[in-house]
């Protein structure tokens, strides 16, 4: 959806990279499908220990 909650179809999406000892998003760019809505794959890391919790 654009800023006026328009579906809006066929955009590149664009995300910023997060810092790798929370894991990985294989890309950082996706296009809306026909229902106006990005896909991002992210991949936990594999230890947990010393990220702590807020």
């Amino acid at each position: 959806m654009d800023k006026n909650n328009i579906l809006t179809p066929g955009k590149v999406v664009s995300i910023t990279p997060i810092d790798s000892k929370y894991g990985s998003i294989a890309e950082l760019t996706s296009i809306t499908d026909t229902s106006g809505k990005a896909t991002f794959n992210y991949t936990a890391p594999t230890d947990l220990t010393g990220l702590g919790s807020t």
